[in-house]
């Protein structure tokens, strides 16, 4: 993981905009996938890469810092890693 990576990692989780307009629905999303027992965590990376490449542009319009695509990808990965409790409860809740 690189240092860049991880900055857009938690730029992008501490972003209550990120978090209320894409976040929360890929949460909800992966957490219904993981009660059907179709949770991929291949493609969970894959919808959070969506939310680190939104984090990116943010981060990019406050800062004037592009993101590679491959620290989206670590990004994401680690933003993964960060809900993965949230998503594991929200799917044992239903």
């Amino acid at each position: 993981m690189t240092i860049e990576s991880r900055e857009l990692a938690l730029y992008t989780i501490n972003s209550g905009e990120l978090y209320r307009g894409q976040a929360g629905a890929i949460i909800k999303n992966l957490a219904h996938k993981m009660s059907e027992g179709k949770f991929d965590k291949v493609l969970a990376v894959k919808a959070f890469t969506y939310l680190a490449d939104s984090g990116s542009k943010l981060y990019d319009k406050d800062f004037g810092y592009k993101f590679s695509a491959s620290d989206k990808r670590e990004a994401a990965a680690e933003i993964l890693d960060h809900y993965m409790e949230e998503i594991t409860e929200r799917s044992q809740a239903k």
